[in-house]
């Protein structure tokens, strides 16, 4: 079966080297920047580098796969994790998620907070130094009053109390305060996620890197940049009316590097795809071996617990 797809891999590689070979000897040739405007010109360009962009693509999907068959250390990891899948369906594993989740959530929050204030303590002169220190709160000037009124507000944002009653998991900040801190930008992990592998979360909200693969291969696409306004030029300095048996070497040639320089950026992408593969992998495991060791993280409040008693308070 290998053997099969790394032979659809090669056939991918002459139909598409031929299809590149044939359009590049047949171009016709324009002598000045005119070429610009000819729409022959553009097609002739898109299905070029369409055909480079197939070589880039194939080559990462054969490094990808080859990766993904010979890494034995990878494939022992993923092994492991699917064999614990019964485990990691209970419901004692989910609510430990949950609460891990929880806990990167009010690392977040401390951390945002505690930078604001900074912020803020910073803003303090010497002069507001002394009266918060040495007068009494009425004879603060209106500047003094008003900044210390935000660090007060601050710091009551990190201490237990607050937190517990208001930082719930996977909910926004509803405490009806005059703050812009009601939403909080973490990372997560779910269940699926580590038995699957499958990043289910909106884009920047998992713990693991989002479809590696098509991430490499959209980081790639930058270099269409540069290469397209290698080819402009070249085209635009070539000087015969027709294709010359020189001009066609040099189209080739031009063919080849390009292909090269395609086939090179992909079998990079490829092993780097697999690598951020590898590393959601490790990160997975070590979700599994920390609960198999007995490791287990605080309970986290949840916001439908709350809920409940809000509803039981309005009954009475």
């Amino acid at each position: 079966m290998k053997g099969l797809r790394y032979a659809l891999y090669i056939a991918l590689y002459l139909v598409l080297l031929t299809m590149s070979g044939l359009l590049n000897i047949v171009i016709f040739h324009e002598l000045d920047w005119s070429l610009l405007l000819n729409d022959t010109f553009w097609i002739g360009v898109i299905a070029d580098y369409t055909l480079y962009i197939g070589f880039f693509v194939v080559t990462v999907l054969f490094v990808y796969e080859n990766y993904g068959d010979k890494d034995f250390e990878y494939i022992d990891l993923e092994n492991l994790i699917f064999s614990k899948a019964n485990m990691l369906s209970t419901d004692e594993f989910r609510s430990d998620n949950v609460n891990y989740n929880y806990k990167e959530k009010k690392e977040v929050w401390l951390q945002t907070i505690k930078v604001a204030l900074g912020n803020y303590e910073r803003k303090k002169t010497h002069k507001m130094h002394v009266e918060t220190t040495t007068l009494s709160k009425e004879k603060w000037s209106k500047k003094t009053l008003k900044l210390q009124t935000k660090i007060d507000e601050l710091k009551k944002y990190l201490s237990n109390e607050f937190i517990s009653e208001n930082l719930y998991y996977r909910k926004n900040f509803d405490f009806n305060l005059n703050t812009k801190f009601k939403k909080i930008d973490y990372e997560e992990i779910t269940v699926e996620e580590i038995i699957y592998g499958s990043v289910t979360l909106p884009k920047k909200k998992s713990r693991l890197v989002r479809r590696p693969l098509l991430k490499r291969i959209a980081h790639k696409v930058i270099m269409l940049i540069p290469s397209l306004a290698f080819k402009i030029v070249y085209e635009v300095l070539t000087i015969d009316e027709f294709v010359s048996k020189a001009e066609t070497i040099k189209a080739l040639s031009y063919m080849f590097a390009m292909i090269f320089v395609y086939v090179v950026a992909g079998i990079f992408s490829g092993k780097k795809a697999h690598v951020d593969r590898k590393i959601n992998t490790t990160v997975r495991y070590g979700f599994v071996l920390d609960f198999e060791n007995g490791h287990r993280y605080p309970k986290a409040p949840i916001y439908e617990v709350k809920k409940e008693k809000e509803v039981e308070l309005i009954a009475l």
